[in-house]
């Protein structure tokens, strides 16, 4: 796992003593080591901060190249099937120089293209390729958006880079603000893709890539892969089994690494799942969890059990109703570079945090619940549309879904739309932006299945999965140089899953049956029945002490005109507390910076 920068400018030679600034920006992301390549008399210029997990030699070192010199690689992640791409490579006549994954994407792309080499990764990325004979410089990122990938593209430049906070190091990087992506902070709780906080800065969405010719400065993004459906029966064994199976093998393929691998261990099903195939593959598996003092719907106690259960060496780190969240949100806050208001970056930062003194490589269990669809909310679509009365069908068929299915997905996520427009807070420029733009990202990802289970399934993996999760699991796990990585974001699960009509895995109400079946022989009825309890942070009220009405008040969210003066603060709803809390706190840090 790493941090990836580039800085490509045709007009000017790149600073280097800026850019390796630039780079070390993104150090927490690598901590063990650093590389900057200049290529076409500096107008081409690569970097890297590295975290050691495959291949720990200098081999591994980054930028890396061809042996020609004219293919130049950055990149970030893991490629879980690189073995069986390399031997198909050497079969093909092409020589390594490492037991890297990287070599293989330099190699795939000389034999197969950017698309044919997009096609046959299984794995989470963010990389950049240059093509020295082309003069062209190919992007990509992994199909969920596992890892991120920033860019801001001028009339000569393109500078990216895995967080904000690199390219907005560069003093000659516009820094205006886009009035959109604040309004979608407040009804969503983060800034979607592909938009970012700045104006001129852009995420590149999950599954696409992109293409910057150097002559022309012309960049074009093009998607790679999408999720398609069907709706086959089979038989409940046969879809079983085949899950497990699927499960099973990517767990093992996501183990693949030079230095120990632990586990996040919740409650769950699917960390637990995780567990269970690490241990019958005769791993010694170290596990972490996080847990609430006083608090009845803390899951470390059952965590505490499963580890047992399996035997697994457990660590675990309970957090307090006295812990300085204050404190927490200002460093996290750094390492977010966005406004972000999902209070479980919290708990993943500490249980982050546990697992790091033990270990750089983790495995999560995020991407089960959008896979084999455990959250209430797929269980609350489906009742509803069986509950249709007649009329209420036709009225359906009339009008079409997307507006019901948009409003009560926006319902069941965390945003403080309807808080932050009651209170009344905020400048009339941005309620009118939140008004007007409404639930565009949503409506975006909306898609017609006939099964609504599918549908809300879709937008999951399109909004909620990349988004507050995976940007969650991104920066909280970096802050601490620990690498996360999540086996059930297998593009061939998603895939299997989605083959299938959602009551095959929805079956007579039981929550995520096609896994639960599979634990039923190894774990207690008590865990097993265990109701869900989500992964938000638990204790927030000690968060709005004096401190937070010191801030606010009279804060730059004020002098910027964009809080309402004279604001009575306590009275506020916690929901829209939080988010001006963490926007003023990212203002504080990043908006002058």
């Amino acid at each position: 796992m790493c941090g990836i920068i580039g800085y490509i400018d045709n007009k000017n030679k790149v600073d280097i003593t800026l850019f390796d600034a630039m780079r070390d920006m993104l150090s927490h992301r690598g901590p063990d080591g650093a590389g900057t390549e200049a290529l076409c008399n500096s107008h081409v210029v690569l970097g890297h901060r590295r975290l050691s997990i495959i291949d720990l030699s200098e081999d591994g070192k980054q930028p890396m190249c061809n042996e020609t010199l004219n293919i130049w690689l950055t990149y970030n992640g893991e490629i879980y099937n690189y073995k069986e791409l390399k031997r198909d490579l050497e079969n093909k006549g092409h020589m390594f120089k490492s037991q890297t994954d990287s070599e293989v994407l330099i190699h795939g792309y000389e034999e197969w293209g950017i698309k044919g080499l997009l096609n046959r990764l299984k794995g989470m990325f963010a990389f950049a390729l240059w093509d020295e004979n082309k003069k062209k410089i190919y992007a990509a990122r992994d199909r969920f958006g596992i890892k991120p990938f920033y860019y801001y593209n001028d009339k000569n430049r393109l500078i990216f880079a895995s967080e904000l906070k690199s390219i907005m190091k560069d003093p000659s990087v516009e820094r205006s603000l886009d009035v959109s992506s604040l309004a979608d902070f407040f009804i969503y709780s983060y800034v979607p893709n592909p938009k970012s906080i700045w104006e001129k800065v852009k995420k590149l969405p999950p599954a696409h890539f992109l293409t910057y010719d150097f002559d022309s400065s012309k960049l074009i993004t093009e998607q790679y892969w999408n999720l398609k459906s069907s709706n086959d029966i089979v038989e409940d064994k046969v879809a079983i089994e085949r899950a497990n199976e699927l499960i099973r093998k990517a767990t093992l393929e996501h183990m693949v690494s030079d230095v120990p691998v632990g586990l996040f261990l919740s409650g769950g099903y699917d960390s637990s799942t995780l567990l269970m195939h690490m241990r019958n593959a005769g791993y010694h598996v170290s596990t972490f969890s996080i847990g609430y003092e006083n608090s009845n719907r803390s899951e470390h106690e059952y965590a505490r059990k499963i580890a047992a259960n399996f035997g697994a060496d457990h660590s675990e780190y309970l957090l307090s109703e006295n812990l300085d969240n204050f404190s927490v949100l200002e460093e996290l806050t750094h390492f977010y570079d966005e406004p972000f208001a999902i209070s479980s970056m919290i708990p993943y930062y500490h249980v982050s945090n546990l697992a790091s003194k033990h270990t750089k490589v983790v495995l999560a269990g995020d991407g089960g619940d959008e896979a084999f669809a455990g959250y209430n909310w797929h269980y609350a679509i489906n009742n509803y549309f069986k509950q249709l009365t007649f009329k209420e069908k036709l009225i359906h068929l009339y009008s079409g879904k997307e507006k019901i299915v948009v409003n009560k997905y926006n319902s069941w996520m965390t945003g403080a739309l309807k808080g932050i427009l009651k209170a009344e807070v905020l400048n009339d420029e941005i309620l009118q932006q939140i008004n007007s733009q409404g639930l565009w990202f949503f409506k975006k990802f909306y898609k017609e299945f006939n099964d609504p289970v599918k549908t809300v399934q879709y937008l999951d993996i399109h909004t909620f999965l990349p988004e507050p999760c995976l940007t969650r699991a991104d920066r909280s796990s970096m802050a601490n140089s620990l690498e996360v990585r999540v086996p059930f974001q297998d593009h061939e699960i998603f895939e299997f899953t989605f083959s299938l009509h959602s009551s095959i895995y929805l079956k007579d109400g039981v929550k995520k049956h096609l896994i639960r079946e599979n634990l039923k022989s190894r774990l207690d009825a008590d865990i097993l029945d265990m109701p869900k309890r989500g992964f938000s942070h638990q204790h927030l009220k000690n968060i709005f002490d004096h401190r937070f009405v010191q801030l606010l008040h009279n804060g730059l969210l004020q002098h910027q005109g964009i809080l309402k003066k004279n604001i009575l603060l306590d009275t506020l709803p916690t929901n829209v507390k939080f988010h001006l809390l963490i926007l003023e706190l990212w203002f504080r840090q990043h908006y002058f910076q």
